[in-house]
């Protein structure tokens, strides 16, 4: 392969646009067939936003703190527990699902 070749190769045009790409959050919602899909991105549109937090904490009160501070702006947030010693008990966020 030439090195004129590769920078193609490396570089597509910008022609090459994939349909997803220029479709808003709700038009692709629309037509989304699985329902965690087209719930989060019907939430991505109505809070115009596709950020994810994701939150690796030991205790309920971090996430709780955590959550009420990004809420507004984020679409989703992630809980790890992968060295916690304490189960986090996830319905104390229940009452913050209004955002």
């Amino acid at each position: 392969m030439h090195r004129s070749d590769l920078s193609v190769v490396l570089h597509p045009s910008s022609t090459m646009v994939h349909s997803v790409t220029t479709r808003t959050y709700a038009e692709r919602a629309s037509s989304q067939v699985n329902s965690a899909a087209k719930r989060l991105l019907e939430l991505m549109d109505r809070k115009q936003t596709n950020l994810c937090v994701s939150v690796d904490v030991t205790t309920t009160q971090e996430v709780l703190d955590i959550v009420k501070a990004v809420g507004p702006s984020v679409c989703m947030v992630k809980v790890s527990q992968s060295g916690s010693s304490q189960k986090l008990k996830l319905t104390f966020l229940d009452p913050l699902r209004h955002h």
